[in-house]
């Protein structure tokens, strides 16, 4: 810090902000110590990736904003499968030769991301029972009648996080197939 020139400088407060304040004030920077409530809002109306994942359905701007730090681009992931297993969306698989054997769900995923997905979808398939226009509202409700609630409210997070991972990657806007 003591090679930028001075500037202002965004600090959230915890325990160490008024510490850190003080050093850097000492070095001729502006601090401004911001509450948590605001810090997320201010990074995600400044982050273009944040607002354009945020337009998924299930995806509020809280959770875009975890993701986009979590992940950045996603490209540490091969492809969206490899996310959705990452957040433990995907059952285990115990497969050998021509055997595909999928079982349970581990629940041993990123311990903050994957409850924001699955939170997000159980809202867009309560949201989904009451109307059965659009193309994601039909393949929920079919689903749920085959699967059941929490099933498909698993599924739902399983296609937000990869399409969330495909727009991260290709830095492509949300598109609504079919609505």
């Amino acid at each position: 810090m003591a090679n930028i020139p001075a500037c202002l400088i965004g600090v959230e407060a915890s325990t160490g902000a008024f510490y850190w304040q003080r050093e850097f004030e000492k070095l001729g920077h502006k601090v401004n110590v911001i509450s948590p409530q605001y810090v997320k809002d201010i990074v995600f109306r400044h982050s273009e990736a944040c607002q354009r994942i945020a337009k998924v359905k299930g995806i509020d701007p809280k959770m875009a904003t975890t993701v986009v730090a979590a992940t950045d681009k996603g490209t540490e992931f091969k492809h969206g499968r490899h996310f959705a297993a990452w957040l433990d969306l995907v059952p285990r698989q115990h497969s050998s030769g021509d055997r595909q054997v999928l079982m349970n769900m581990t629940k041993k995923g990123d311990r903050h991301l994957r409850p924001l997905f699955i939170h997000g979808a159980r809202a867009v398939v309560r949201v989904a029972t009451n109307s059965n226009d659009g193309d994601m509202n039909q393949w929920v409700n079919q689903l749920k009648e085959r699967r059941g609630f929490n099933k498909t409210t698993v599924a739902v997070a399983n296609k937000n996080a990869r399409i969330i991972w495909s727009m991260l990657r290709n830095e492509t806007e949300y598109q609504v197939v079919g609505s």
